[in-house]
């Protein structure tokens, strides 16, 4: 027969067993706590609503030294690259036999609108192939607007706007594209869209929201309303980066990147700096594409059709490009000789940048 067991004995497994039990009791908690962490992080997946998305007043708007100007902290958002759920594949390269090779000029870029509407897509025209391809995608949006394209200085990126997401970046083949500056929201989008690299290729100024002119620092996203006005369309910086050209109330306009400074300079719509200084617009005289120097001065009317418009100028200066209706995307002289049919249908080819 076995004995009884010792009185301190009995104490040490008695205590033994209550440290065990607190042991496993702590694990238990443990365990619970990462599994709802997981589920937590399952729950809130990174998209373009999420995270660094905000609008204004979510962010909160700082007014600048200057009292006409006001910033928004970045947005700088990148978007991951996406497969194309609700349409084909880009379509196929498109030439243009009708067409004579321009031999040493940059690509064009242009928008292709559908034919009942939306979608529009950028689209690239090479004049020295005569080949037309397609650029953005509709990242599953089968209505998505892309417009108010515009090359950077090095023409390796291109900046451009979607309706309903905001002011973008994209690389030159349509990958990568990020985000610089997110719609307040669906109403800040006015009728059109204009952006225009600085020359350093630092800043991307921007019109096209019912709050004005915008300038958008690329690395950071940083934005700065440097024209709080709603009527501000076509923008183009110039060749020195002192000032940016734009179109307000049917006067071209100009102002320091700052927000000071601001110049009237004469009566037109959608003006492009070239890189002589002179300024490429369409007239108000009966339509056409008109030329004169920075100050307003020695206007010079190089395409007299009323249904054409929207110029911009060859980095070289020597051409320019523009939409007609009637017509299409052509390409004249600076002079205004040498017209040359590009890209055919104006209904549904417009906004040409060089």
């Amino acid at each position: 027969m076995q004995s009884a067991p010792p009185a301190d004995s009995e104490d040490r497994r008695r205590r033994r067993l209550l440290i065990a039990s607190a042991v496993v009791a702590g694990l238990v908690v443990i365990t619970a706590i990462a599994v709802l962490a997981l589920g937590d992080d399952k729950k809130s997946p990174t998209s373009l609503e999420a995270g660094p998305t905000t609008s204004i007043d979510e962010r909160g708007t700082t007014t600048s030294i200057l009292a006409t100007t006001s910033t928004i902290e970045p947005v700088n958002t990148t978007i991951p690259p996406t497969t194309v759920a609700t349409t084909a594949a880009p379509p196929a390269a498109q030439g243009n036999g009708r067409c004579a090779p321009i031999s040493d000029a940059h690509p064009i870029l242009f928008v292709r609108k559908s034919e009942h509407g939306p979608p529009w897509y950028i689209w690239r025209y090479d004049p020295a192939t005569c080949v037309s391809s397609q650029v953005s995608r509709d990242n599953g949006n089968p209505n998505v607007l892309n417009w108010g394209e515009s090359w950077s200085p090095t023409r390796d990126r291109i900046a451009f706007v979607r309706d309903g997401a905001g002011l973008m970046v994209m690389n030159a083949d349509g990958t990568r594209e990020r985000m610089l500056l997110a719609a307040q929201s669906a109403t800040t989008q006015s009728s059109g869209a204009w952006t225009s690299w600085s020359p350093d290729g630092k800043r991307i100024a921007f019109a096209g929201r019912t709050d004005g002119l915008w300038v958008v620092d690329v690395a950071t996203g940083k934005a700065t309303n440097i024209v709080n006005d709603g009527n501000v369309r076509a923008v183009s910086w110039s060749p020195n980066g002192s000032a940016i050209a734009f179109d307000l109330g049917g006067r071209i306009t100009s102002v320091k990147p700052d927000g000071t400074g601001r110049k009237d300079i004469g009566p037109g719509a959608d003006a492009d700096w070239g890189p002589d200084g002179r300024i490429a617009f369409t007239s108000l005289s009966g339509g056409g594409v008109a030329v004169m120097n920075a100050d307003g001065t020695g206007v010079k009317k190089v395409v007299d059709d009323s249904t054409a418009g929207a110029p911009a100028w060859s980095p070289d200066g020597k051409l320019l490009v523009f939409s007609s209706v009637s017509a299409g995307i052509s390409v004249i002289n600076a002079d205004g000789s040498g017209k040359r049919l590009l890209v055919p249908d104006g209904d549904h080819n417009t906004q040409p940048t060089w």
